[in-house]
């Protein structure tokens, strides 16, 4: 937590995205768990049973995150207004088997 200092755990849609994850901001970026992971510059993410230390998290729109997504799940995002995502990236020193992209997805800017 930003004040408290005590350790959270919110379950989130992250899937895998340049040297990191992307998670959608559904509930828009005023919520907790994003403001804690914004204020400490990182957070540990655990995907399909294995950790990752991300940091760096930075702001993208749906137009430079969309390949990383099926197209019905850009479509429900489009459509309920989901426009923001955190891009975060794993830390130097922890990388080494990092999940790839959907089958043909190439990042977008």
């Amino acid at each position: 937590g930003r004040r408290s200092g005590q350790e959270y755990v919110t379950p989130v849609l992250a899937v895998p995205f340049g040297d990191g994850f992307v998670v959608p901001l559904a509930y828009g970026m005023r919520v907790d768990w994003f403001r804690n992971v914004m204020a400490a510059r990182g957070c540990k993410l655990v995907w399909k049973k294995q950790e990752y230390l991300l940091e760096k998290p930075e702001v993208l729109t749906l137009a430079q995150t969309k390949c990383a997504y099926p197209w019905p799940i850009r479509w429900i995002f489009f459509a309920g207004g989901v426009s923001h995502h955190v891009f975060l990236h794993q830390q130097a020193d922890s990388r080494g088997g990092l999940p790839e992209l959907m089958p043909g997805a190439k990042l977008g800017t």
